[in-house]
């Protein structure tokens, strides 16, 4: 059986060393091989998943470690769109949500 892409997402993301994040949407892409054109789309559904997962298991959004290479430093609209629809609130910090990320999957 072929692993779906959210679950090889899910396992990259979390094998990365904290120092290695947040890593970026093209970065990602490019490691987990993701076919272009539209690979960012691609990975950008596949990272809403996992955001639908983390919010019904009640954890931090493990896509807030994934930012745009603008330098900005933060996500596509697309992710403060999801934990907008996900949270029900629509001021997103996502500050504080990558916080919470990184010391709920990457302790210690």
């Amino acid at each position: 059986m072929t692993e779906t892409l959210p679950n090889r997402l899910r396992a990259y993301v979390m094998g990365l060393k904290r120092r290695d994040l947040p890593i970026a949407y093209a970065a990602l892409a490019q490691a987990l091989d993701v076919p272009g054109p539209g690979r960012i789309a691609r990975l950008g559904a596949a990272l809403e998943t996992l955001m639908a997962e983390d919010q019904a298991a009640e954890r931090p959004f493990l896509a807030a470690l994934v930012i745009s290479r603008s330098g900005s430093g933060i996500p596509a609209p697309g992710y403060f769109d999801a934990a907008t629809a996900l949270r029900g609130t629509p001021d997103h910090d996502h500050a504080a949500e990558m916080a919470a990320a990184l010391r709920h999957y990457f302790t210690g």
